[in-house]
């Protein structure tokens, strides 16, 4: 059962192109923004001419808030791509759990088969001790009634 993963077919319907471009603008755009923000802030800070401690506090969240902003652009971008590779991910679900669901049930066989091994190793010779023990006591039983009569 070993499905190929079928590509999905380019949609080339408006409103799901449109779509596409709303959700790109609606993650990059405040992103964007941001940048922005914080760039604008940077200039601002960067053309005061004040030595003073707030200035220097101000140039160390500045450079906080660029280095939290260039942190957070790998993580837009995989939060982009997901978003768009959702639907084609979502279609291939049902093909590998059916998979995922073979391969965990041959698992739990083989590790039902190593456990019953090993609990036959360790019981195996307490058996053998109560059979022994059982045939001892029929025997002990049988020549006590033989000497009794």
């Amino acid at each position: 059962m070993r499905d190929a993963v079928q590509p999905t077919p380019k949609t080339t319907q408006p409103s799901i192109q449109a779509h596409r471009r709303a959700l790109a603008w609606q993650i990059a755009l405040p992103m964007l923004v941001g940048m922005a923000v914080v760039v604008a802030l940077a200039v601002i800070i960067a053309r005061a001419s004040a030595n003073t401690v707030a200035h220097a506090a101000a140039l160390v969240v500045m450079c906080l808030a660029g280095g939290l902003v260039v942190l957070g652009l790998p993580v837009l971008a995989l939060l982009v791509w997901l978003a768009l590779r959702w639907p084609r991910a979502y279609a291939a679900l049902p093909r590998y759990t059916a998979r995922l669901r073979q391969q965990l049930t041959a698992w739990q066989q083989q590790a039902e088969r190593a456990a019953d091994a090993a609990a036959h190793a360790v019981m195996a010779p307490r058996v053998r001790y109560a059979q022994a023990r059982a045939l001892w006591r029929r025997v002990w039983r049988w020549t006590k009634d033989k000497r009794a009569s």
